[in-house]
């Protein structure tokens, strides 16, 4: 792993309380660290912030990742389409922009 990865498994730790060594590649924020609602909104924050990642597209499609807030307890909620992991958190870092692609969308 590069310098901007261990930042970003540094960061994403930190913000999470996880430790560093249980994080992968792979992990994924809403499944497998529980992150969403305001957690889920000022760790994008933080991130867009540390890293100077443009966020306009996942806050146009955040509806896609994570739970509408105040959804109440006790409702079903299937989990969000489309998860995010570390490694899209450091793609995105590296290109400045968030990449994930959503269903209808033109390429840019």
């Amino acid at each position: 792993m590069g310098t901007d990865a261990d930042r970003i498994f540094d960061f994403t730790a930190s913000e999470t309380g996880t430790r560093p060594d249980r994080l992968t590649l792979s992990t994924r924020l809403m499944q497998d660290l529980g992150m969403d609602g305001d957690d889920a909104v000022e760790f994008f924050e933080a991130f867009g912030q540390t890293f100077s990642v443009d966020l306009a597209r996942l806050w146009q499609h955040w509806h896609h990742h994570f739970a509408p807030e105040g959804i109440f307890q006790g409702l079903p909620f299937r989990g969000p389409e489309i998860e995010i992991t570390v490694q899209d958190l450091i793609d995105s870092a590296h290109a400045g922009r968030w990449l994930k692609r959503y269903r209808g969308e033109l390429s840019d």
